[in-house]
C-alpha cells in the first residue's frame, strides 16, 4: 500500500510541475496585471468575466470527448484500436470546435461583447476569447493522451511551455505595447495556440493516423454527461462572477477574482495535480474491486490539503501587503484573507469529492455525477443571490464553499450505494472545524506589528497537526508517512523520474 501511495504521490508531483509553473507565471504577472498603469482594476474585473466565459466555452464545445478518450483507452474493447481512438478524438474535437466558435463569433459576437464588456465595439476581444477556447478544446486531446500513457512529466512540460509563452507575451503587449485588456487576451490565445500545435505534433507523430467513426458515438455518449457535469461545475465555481457583475460591480469582481487566484494555489498544486494522477490509478483499483487506496488517500488528502489551506489563508494578507509595498498594485487587492479561506474551503471539498465521485465514474454513472454537480450549482446560484447584496465578495465566496460541501455530500450518498468504501468523514469534519477555528484565532494579531504577527500566525499553523494527533483523529505514524512522502516528492523527483512511465 505504501508503494502505491508513494507512486501516486510521485505522479501528482510530476503533474504539479506544470501547475507550479502556472502559479509562478501568475506571480510574475501580478505586478503587471494588478498595476492600474497597465491594466485598470475594472479591466481586470472584465478579464475575470472573459476567462470564466472561456472556461464555459471549453466545457460546452469540448463535449467531453477527451473524457471519453481517458475512459476508453484502457477498455478491453478498444485495446486494439487505440491509435484510431486518439486520432478520431482529435479530428472530431477540431471540427466541432471550429464550427461552434465561428458560429458564435459571426452570429452573436456583438451581443456577447455587450453582455460581458458593456461595449458592442469590442467584438474583436470576444473573437480572441473564442480563438482561445478553440485552441484549448483541441489541446485537451493530446494532454489527455499523455495522461492515459502515464507521462505526467511530458504533460507538465507542455503546461510550463504555455505559461512561458503567456508571461512573455503579456509583458510585451501590456508593458511595451500598452494594449491593455486586448493585449492580455492576445497573449492567452497565442500561447494556447502555440502550445496546442507543439503538443499535437509530439503526441500524434508516433501514432498510426486512422479515423474510425465508430468510436464517435461511445465517446460522445460517455463524455457528454461529463461535459454537462463540467458545465454544472463551471456554474458552481465561476458563475458568481456574473452574479457579482449583476448585483455589484467590476471592482468587486476584481478583488474576488484575485482572491480566488490566490486560493487557487490549493486547487492547482494539490487538487488538480492529485486528481490527474488519482483518476487513472483509482479507476484501475476499482476495476480490481480494491477500495483500500480510496480510503487511505482520503484521510491523507483532507488533512494535508487542509493544513496547506490554513497556511495560505493565514499568510496571504501579509504577502499582499508586501507586494503592495514593493510594487504599485492597487490597494483593492490587499485585504483578501477571508476570501482566500472561503474559496479555499470550496477547493478542499472539491478535491474530496473527486475521490468519492471516481467510484461513480468507474461504474459509468456519469449521469449521477452530472446530477450531483447540478444540484450543487443551483444551490450556489441561490446562495449567491441571497448573500451577495449584503456581503458582496465574502457572500460569493461563502456560497461557493457551501455549494461544494453540498456536492461532496450528494456524491458520497450515491457512491456509497455502489461501493461502501468507508471514508473517514469524522476526520474531514474535524479538519474543517480546525481550519476555521485556527484561522479566526489568528485574527487577534491583526493590529500587531509585522514580526510578532507573523510569529504568532506561524505558531497557529504549527499547532494544527498536534491538535489532530491529540484528539486521536490522525495518527503519529500517518504524519510520519506523510512527511516521508513529501520528502520523496521534493528531493527524489529526479531520482524517481526513471521509474515513472513516459
Amino acid at each position: 500500500m505504501k508503494k502505491r501511495v508513494q507512486s501516486l504521490a510521485r505522479q501528482s508531483a510530476f503533474y504539479s510541475l506544470g501547475n507550479v509553473a502556472v502559479k509562478i507565471g501568475g506571480l510574475i504577472l501580478a505586478p503587471v496585471l494588478l498595476n492600474p498603469d497597465y491594466l485598470e482594476v475594472a479591466s481586470y474585473g472584465y478579464l475575470a468575466l472573459l476567462l470564466v466565459s472561456a472556461q464555459l466555452g471549453v466545457f460546452v464545445v469540448g463535449l467531453g470527448i477527451s473524457s471519453g478518450l481517458l475512459r476508453f483507452w484502457t477498455h478491453p474493447d478498444f485495446r486494439e484500436r487505440r491509435d484510431a481512438l486518439a486520432v478520431t478524438s482529435l479530428f472530431v474535437s477540431s471540427c466541432i470546435g471550429i464550427l461552434i466558435t465561428a458560429s458564435v463569433y459571426f452570429a452573436f459576437g456583438e451581443d456577447v461583447a455587450v453582455l460581458l464588456l458593456d461595449d458592442r465595439s469590442l467584438k474583436a476581444i470576444v473573437g480572441l476569447v473564442l480563438l482561445y477556447v478553440l485552441f484549448k478544446v483541441i489541446g485537451a486531446v493530446p494532454l489527455t493522451l499523455f495522461r492515459v500513457q502515464e507521462r505526467p512529466l511530458v504533460y507538465g512540460s507542455f503546461q510550463m511551455l504555455e505559461v512561458a509563452f503567456l508571461v512573455a507575451l503579456c509583458i510585451y503587449w501590456l508593458v511595451f505595447s500598452n494594449r491593455g485588456l486586448e493585449g492580455v487576451l492576445l497573449s492567452y490565445a497565442a500561447a494556447a495556440g502555440a502550445t496546442t500545435l507543439v503538443s499535437c505534433t509530439v503526441a500524434f507523430a508516433p501514432l498510426k493516423w486512422t479515423l474510425d467513426l465508430r468510436v464517435v458515438r461511445p465517446l460522445i455518449r460517455f463524455g457528454a454527461p461529463l461535459s454537462l457535469a463540467s458545465l454544472s461545475a463551471w456554474i458552481l465555481n465561476s458563475s458568481d462572477r456574473y452574479l457579482l457583475k449583476w448585483l455589484s460591480d467590476p471592482l468587486v469582481i476584481a478583488e474576488y477574482d484575485w482572491a480566488s487566484r490566490v486560493a487557487g494555489v490549493i486547487n492547482v498544486l494539490l487538487v488538480q495535480s492529485f486528481q490527474l494522477a488519482f483518476l487513472v490509478v483509482g479507476l484501475r483499483r476499482l476495476d480490481a474491486d480494491d477500495v483500500s487506496l480510496h480510503r487511505e488517500i482520503f484521510r491523507h488528502y483532507v488533512v494535508w490539503t487542509g493544513w496547506a489551506l490554513l497556511g495560505l489563508a493565514l499568510l496571504s494578507g501579509d504577502a499582499m501587503q508586501l507586494m503592495a509595498s514593493v510594487f504599485s498594485i492597487d490597494e483593492s487587492y490587499v485585504g483578501i484573507s477571508l476570501l482566500v479561506l472561503l474559496v479555499g474551503i470550496g477547493f478542499w471539498a472539491y478535491g474530496a469529492n473527486q475521490i468519492v465521485s471516481s467510484v461513480l465514474t468507474g461504474a459509468g454513472k456519469t449521469g449521477v455525477v452530472a446530477f450531483c454537480v447540478g444540484v450543487a450549482a443551483l444551490s450556489n446560484i441561490a446562495l449567491n443571490i441571497v448573500l451577495i447584496p449584503s456581503l458582496e465578495g465574502v457572500g460569493a465566496a461563502a456560497a461557493t464553499a457551501i455549494a461544494f460541501l453540498i456536492l461532496t455530500a450528494f456524491s458520497t450518498r450515491f457512491a456509497e450505494r455502489l461501493n461502501s468504501v468507508g471514508y473517514d468523514w469524522p476526520l474531514a469534519a474535524m479538519t474543517l472545524v480546525l481550519i476555521v477555528g485556527l484561522f479566526y484565532s489568528a485574527t487577534v494579531a491583526t493590529e500587531w506589528s509585522v514580526f510578532p504577527r507573523m510569529v504568532f500566525r506561524v505558531s497557529i499553523l504549527l499547532s494544527y497537526f498536534p491538535i489532530l494527533i491529540l484528539t486521536r483523529m490522525y495518527r503519529a505514524d500517518e504524519l510520519k508517512g506523510g512527511l516521508r512522502t513529501i520528502r520523496s516528492i521534493v528531493s527524489g523527483g529526479s531520482r524517481s523520474a526513471g521509474d515513472a512511465p513516459g
